[in-house]
């Protein structure tokens, strides 16, 4: 039994590290980076590949945004967005800056 409290305890520890070092580098703007979920097993991998997953939901839209403002400051009209997402991100799409469906819209 100590052997295998010893082991969960271990991998409660990498875990823990694995956040902190998210949470430095989402700080620091270094959204790329990932936990490697190979390093977890069983509900301590699964936390890490949720944390990972929840990253690349949050960023995507970030990025897709921040691309059409830079293609908008540049004198370009970006296509509609067809992209899916859910919940408070679908509102992306409806910004006025974003929203390129309004026949009167002035780029």
């Amino acid at each position: 039994m100590i052997p295998s409290y010893l082991l969960s305890m271990e991998n409660i520890h990498g875990l823990v590290n694995d956040a902190r070092m998210m949470t430095e580098a989402t700080i620091e703007g270094r959204l790329d980076t990932r936990i490697d979920v190979t390093n977890h097993q069983g509900d301590c991998r699964r936390v890490a590949e949720g944390i990972n997953n929840t990253l690349d939901a949050v960023i995507g839209p970030l990025n897709m945004a921040a691309e059409y403002v830079e293609r908008i400051a540049q004198g370009n009209t970006p296509p509609k967005i067809a992209d899916k997402y859910s919940g408070d991100f679908n509102e992306i799409k409806r910004l006025p800056v974003l929203d390129n469906t309004e026949k009167d819209s002035q780029w």
